[in-house]
């Protein structure tokens, strides 16, 4: 799916944040990548999804983004159809419900209404936060914001989930309650891509974890996910 090959990456006017680095992403996979605060996990996302491109090196992929400009601020529509990226609890819109932050990619949709308001609320059942519908995210817990935006990337049906530091400042208890849903999905042919700079161990499935230090991610070993 992902295929990394010497890539590099500084922002402008800045040191690099990765320094010929390769590794690959393969389908269906449950990929954890560890590291401190400002070791570069959200940036190697972004370049994963196509909202960066690489400074050097080669990024391979199924799909691929404009060459136009180093630096996006959007992906491609065949990237949004492919990967859901879930960078931050702000991407929840703060006057709409649950049940509309979850529909608001298919606003401008000609699209069966009913039939995206049917299968919105089977995410939420799944999730087991049906109860939640009608609230708004300031009355959200950080867990909650997880799980709704979860809802509203199963809806895209991807190929891939990226996730950005999901566990973080979360309960022990909150953190497995999110694992088991993402490695639910995982086993229905989902490639999972979460970061983390928490001390959370993956407990269930099989996951291959990278760590990120000194501009270089260093594959670690196959753990239990």
């Amino acid at each position: 799916m992902f295929e990394l090959q010497g890539v590099t990456f500084s922002y402008p006017k800045s040191s690099e944040v990765f320094s010929d680095v390769s590794f690959s992403i393969k389908p269906g996979g449950f990929f954890i990548f560890k590291g401190e605060e400002c070791s570069g996990k959200t940036t190697l996302l972004y370049i994963l999804c196509g909202l960066l491109l690489p400074t050097k090196g080669k990024l391979l992929k199924s799909f691929s983004a404009s060459k136009k400009k180093r630096y996006l601020l959007g992906a491609s529509n065949q990237i949004l159809k492919e990967v859901a990226f879930i960078s931050s609890l702000d991407s929840l819109v703060p006057h709409l419900t649950v049940q509309e932050n979850i529909l608001f990619p298919y606003v401008l949709q000609k699209s069966d209404k009913e039939s995206h308001i049917r299968h919105a609320d089977e995410a939420l059942q799944w999730l087991g936060i049906k109860r939640l519908t009608n609230k708004y995210p300031e009355r959200l817990s950080k867990a909650d914001k997880i799980l709704v935006l979860l809802a509203r990337a199963i809806l895209c049906k991807p190929k891939c989930i990226m996730i950005d530091e999901p566990m973080r400042d979360l309960s022990v208890e909150k953190q497995q309650y999110i694992l088991s849903f993402l490695s639910t999905l995982n086993k229905n042919g989902i490639t999972i891509v979460v970061t983390d700079n928490s001390r959370f161990k993956f407990t269930e499935g099989k996951g291959e974890v990278f760590s990120l230090r000194s501009q270089k991610i260093i594959s670690g070993d196959i753990c239990a996910t």
